[in-house]
């Protein structure tokens, strides 16, 4: 769980960054019924690609390097949007709390500040 945690951390960063640097706002979409996670440009919905090619930007737990990883989150609707100056949004609205944006498994989690985006593993 902790190289999914890992993972999840770095990719939420990426997309704070890619919100930032292209002035487009960036969701993550958690998918828990699907045991997923994906990066999408808000405005439009499209997937985002994976830079190194390889398809849309989308993580599956429970299989290929992440088995037996599940994951939940408490956020309303599911996603995670990064404006484009980086700071948490919850859909449409900035976050005015602390939010788990993900739990998985032995208490591991990723928490969001609002406004600044800082992003912060619970163990």
């Amino acid at each position: 769980a902790r190289a999914a945690a890992a993972q999840m951390m770095h990719d939420l960063r990426f997309a704070q960054q890619l919100a930032i640097s292209n002035s487009r706002n960036v969701t993550v979409a958690m998918e828990a019924q699907n045991n997923r996670y994906s990066l999408k440009w808000q405005d439009t919905g499209a997937y985002m690609p994976r830079p190194a090619g390889g398809g849309n930007y989308i993580v599956r737990f429970g299989e290929g390097d992440f088995p037996n990883v599940e994951m939940s989150t408490t956020l309303g609707g599911g996603a995670l949007t990064f404006d484009a100056r980086g700071r948490p949004c919850n859909g449409q609205q900035p976050l005015l709390t602390t939010a788990d944006v993900a739990t998985l498994p032995g208490g591991l989690g990723i928490r969001v500040t609002p406004n600044t985006g800082r992003l912060e593993l619970i163990e």
